[in-house]
């Protein structure tokens, strides 16, 4: 009976799914349509378009839905805006540049007495409570959607940072008045092989860069979002600097910032990819300012800035009024509140910033003359006729990993066995260093003759080819060839490398094999810790690192795991969390070819190994070819595994879940299953939007169960989860790997129940548009100006009649959540806003022939004339605002 009980839940599991496909929202799906006519997924990497557009999407639900945030109170609030005084109304007129100027250098730029000051003062903000829940915390909070309106997606993104981040040096300032906010110029890092291994990511700087942050100035810290934690290099990518030359050349606020700007000249699309490289905090806007890698990131970000200013007045532009007259945000225009120290937004372009309060030092740079970067944590490195500075990596921090720094207690371990066997031999060997010396001297004698003897040939062998005879050349040839084999083979000979005996010896010959893997080459014992206190100066020495093994650091392990915050509201709790399972199909990647396993015919081996789907004809026609654009930190591992990320984004609530499914990229096609985490719908039903890609960032298909059709369909990634029976998530990872698959006794092999999956993502490397739109329209480019709403709800064209107290044209219909529109339906012309009759708020944006239902912000009205929301208050708002700029502040 109980076997027949547990079979019909089995059935009904799908009956009435409480997961159920919902439409992308207005706000999301304009921004992917903007960006579907900017570029195309293979001119731009898939997962950052997807990441990019719904940050900017959250951080303006979380106002207008009013999400829970991360609770500030009012005198917190106060605190922080008195870290700025409020600039004169009119204008500033530029003045000379104040001769008491702080100055901003690189991070590696600083003495090591400059870091610990900064890095004390941090501290320092972070310990005193005096403003609640401390004076970092209270600063950190400011950063999020509910609190701060035109920080993103617009133009003042840049001016709105700029005074974030002089309030936050002020803020530090009150600590230790000689500290100023360093920049992280990551180009200097990008250019590595692989930059995790930078020397930023040591307790020299940052701390460790995996997982929960436990070396390093900021090593167990408890930020309002949880544990500090960071995922650095599994998405996302750093600045290059061709994209900054790019910016710097640029001459128009208009041509760097969004909405306008190219997709590679978007300095906050650009900025947004180093916030997913480093992850953990900083993945999320919401949360990015609680890592204190968020101010030296925008500090650089604001360097680029004031470059692209002194080049706008190079050409004659002031940068103080050019200022973008058209913007795809209200809160964006020149005049509107910023929401910090009672600024206006235009306030964030004065000159008074870098004239009167500070400057930054320019970023390292060398030359094939002065091959010096000013820091012992950057080498110059030169290509061809170039030169950059570039950060060293870890291996030569002060103080190495814990894995690597057991490697190498290992090899001076054996290296100290060696060196007491040679104990013995010292006498000896002390006897013969004066013979060994003459010898190396007599050999130095024979390399001589050799050179002057087959100097001597040469020149015989063109005294007979001027003299035109023929018959000496070859056995002058021969000879030649025979005195540099001999000259080599000497030079081979005579080539000896001692280095230091870490026991006293004298000498030790150089290269030491432990075993057939691990090869290291012992530094002199000075330079083997760099010094602790290592002050900044042209003669600093570089520290060469060790020779590692080359297979610890070509990608990320495939074995590292991904830390979650489990941050849901503010709060973290996997309590909040409820697990979903998830199907990837993946198909071999097009550019993958070192499976090294190949047919042999009659004897012969083939050229394409067994498994490349182009070898049979039966799957060239069913194998995508398409190459999706890349992160150029993409490797794949020798071993073929790969790995799929999938995260749930919440559309209702503020908190990301990020997990992975190893994958393997030498079969045509292969499954793997996980299990990613949203909130649970005990707490009412939860809306979360699932994105898949791979570790390449290219974007995966989500295909779910729709209701009334038969298997997997294309959907949009956005789904309502209720707890509504049947559920089909496990409350913790637990049970939704029991609830996946049914365990028989007696060692039975388990049987996945595939009933109990709703969503599957195909990740096929088609060069289509993947963001809810549909197959054929996608394949029109990027440029095709149609763009589909998955299962949108039909808009009602029947005339409505109202009882209300306003007169409602005929000819008016109702667009749904209370909007009416008083020239129908389908008067739509894109680009333009439509007033909601018999509303003061609402309104809607037609993008694509169809109209999306806005909401002005709250103290804010929708002017039919301007087309803009201004200042205002609706009628019975149930909704009051205590500061003038829209600011949302808990007691």
């Amino acid at each position: 009976m109980k076997l027949v009980i547990l079979s019909l839940l089995a059935l009904c599991w799908t009956c009435n799914g409480m997961i159920e496909h919902i439409p992308l929202p207005g706000g999301l799906l304009d921004c992917f349509s903007r960006y579907s006519q900017k570029t195309n997924v293979v001119d731009t990497v898939g997962e950052s378009i997807a990441s990019f557009c719904f940050g900017q999407y959250m951080w303006q639900a979380s106002r207008e839905q009013g999400l829970p945030g991360f609770n500030i109170t009012r005198e917190a609030y106060n605190w922080v805006q008195s870290l700025l005084p409020k600039p004169p109304s009119r204008r500033h007129v530029r003045q000379a540049v104040s001769p008491n100027l702080r100055i901003r250098k690189e991070y590696r730029r600083l003495t090591d007495m400059e870091r610990a000051n900064f890095h004390t003062a941090i501290q320092l903000l972070k310990a005193d409570t005096s403003v609640a829940p401390s004076m970092y915390d209270a600063l950190s909070a400011i950063h999020q959607g509910m609190m701060t309106h035109s920080a993103h997606g617009g133009p003042n993104f840049l001016g709105f940072h700029r005074v974030y981040l002089l309030m936050f040096e002020n803020a530090l300032r009150t600590k230790i008045p000689s500290v100023t906010i360093p920049y992280w110029d990551s180009t200097l890092d990008s250019a590595l092989i692989n930059p995790t291994q930078s020397i930023l990511f040591t307790d020299s700087f940052f701390g460790n860069g995996f997982g929960m942050v436990n070396t390093g100035p900021f090593a167990g810290w408890r930020t309002l979002s949880g544990p500090l934690i960071r995922n650095i290099g599994q998405a996302g990518s750093l600045f290059h600097a061709n994209d900054m030359a790019r910016i710097v050349s640029s001459i128009r606020l208009v041509q760097i910032t969004e909405p306008n700007a190219a997709v590679n000249s978007s300095l906050e699309f650009l900025h947004n990819q180093v916030h997913l490289w480093v992850d953990g905090q900083m993945g999320s806007l919401e949360t990015a300012a609680h890592d204190p890698i968020f101010w030296l990131h925008h500090s650089y970000v604001d360097y680029i800035f004031e470059l692209f200013r002194q080049n706008q007045r190079r050409f004659g532009i002031d940068p103080t009024s050019d200022y973008p007259v058209f913007v795809n945000n209200s809160m964006h225009t020149a005049m509107y509140p910023m929401g910090l120290a009672g600024l206006r937004n235009i306030d964030g372009f004065n000159d008074r910033f870098t004239s009167m309060i500070y400057q930054y030092e320019p970023s390292p740079g060398c030359s094939l003359n002065f091959p010096d970067c000013g820091s012992p944590y950057l080498r110059c490195v030169v290509a061809g006729f170039q030169s950059r500075c570039v950060s060293l990596d870890w291996t030569a921090a002060p103080r190495v990993s814990a894995i690597r720094q057991q490697l190498m207690n290992q090899v001076v371990q054996e290296q100290r066995m060696q060196a007491v066997a040679r104990l013995s031999m010292m006498n000896a060997a002390r006897a013969q260093q004066a013979q060994v010396t003459i010898q190396n001297q007599m050999r130095v004698s024979q390399q001589q003759r050799l050179l002057a003897e087959m100097r001597r040939q040469q020149a015989l062998t063109k005294e007979n080819e001027n003299a035109g005879l023929d018959d000496p050349s070859e056995p002058t040839q021969v000879q030649r060839r025979s005195i540099q084999r001999r000259f080599k083979r000497q030079l081979k000979l005579n080539t000896f490398k001692y280095l230091p005996d870490p026991r006293g010896s004298q000498f030790m010959k150089g290269n030491l094999n432990i075993n057939s893997n691990i090869q290291f080459q012992m530094l002199p014992q000075t330079n083997q810790n760099m010094p602790s206190n290592v002050q900044n100066s042209t003669d600093a020495p570089y520290i060469s690192p060790p020779v590692m093994p080359a297979d610890m650091c070509p990608v990320i392990p495939m074995a590292q795991g991904y830390q979650n915050t489990f941050n849901m509201n503010g709060r973290s709790d996997i309590k909040q969390w409820v697990y979903i399972p998830v199907k990837v199909i993946y198909q071999r990647p097009p550019t993958f070819n070192s499976y090294d396993s190949y047919p042999i015919v009659n004897g012969e081996v083939e050229a394409e190994d067994i498994y490349s789907p182009t070898a049979f004809r039966t799957m060239q026609n069913v194998m995508p070819k398409g190459k999706p654009a890349s992160y150029s930190h993409c490797q794949a591992q020798e071993s073929g595994a790969g790995k799929v990320y999938i995260s749930s984004q919440g559309m209702n609530y503020m908190g990301t879940y990020k997990e992975y499914a190893v994958v393997d990229h030498r079969l045509a096609i292969s499954v793997a299953t996980a299990y990613v985490a949203v909130k649970s719908p005990q707490f009412g039903a939860s809306q979360v939007f699932l994105n898949a890609y791979d570790s390449c960032g290219r974007i995966c298909q989500p295909f779910c169960k729709l209701a009334g059709a038969q298997g997997f369909q294309r959907c949009s990634g956005a789904f309502r989860v209720t707890s509504s029976f049947p559920k089909l998530y496990g409350t913790n990872y637990g049970d939704a790997v029991t609830h996946l698959w049914q365990f028989g006794k007696n060692d039975i092999c388990p049987t996945m129940q595939d009933d109990s999956i709703y969503i599957q993502f195909h990740c096929n490397f088609k060069e289509s548009w993947p963001f809810g739109m549909q197959p054929q329209q996608a394949a029109r480019g990027p440029g095709a100006a149609a763009f589909d709403e998955i299962e949108e709800p039909e808009v009602s064209k029947q005339p409505i009649v109202s009882n209300g107290p306003v007169n409602v044209n005929p000819t008016a219909c109702h667009i749904g959540n209370g909007c009416m529109l008083s020239k129908g339906c389908n008067q739509c012309v894109n680009g333009k806003r439509y007033k909601c009759i018999g509303t003061c708020a609402l309104y809607t944006s037609c993008q694509n022939g169809a109209h999306h239902i806005q909401s002005c912000p709250d103290n804010t009205i929708f002017d039919p004339d301007d087309y803009v929301c201004v200042p205002g208050m609706c009628p019975n708002n149930s909704k009051v605002w205590w500061h003038a700029s829209n600011v949302n502040v808990w007691k």
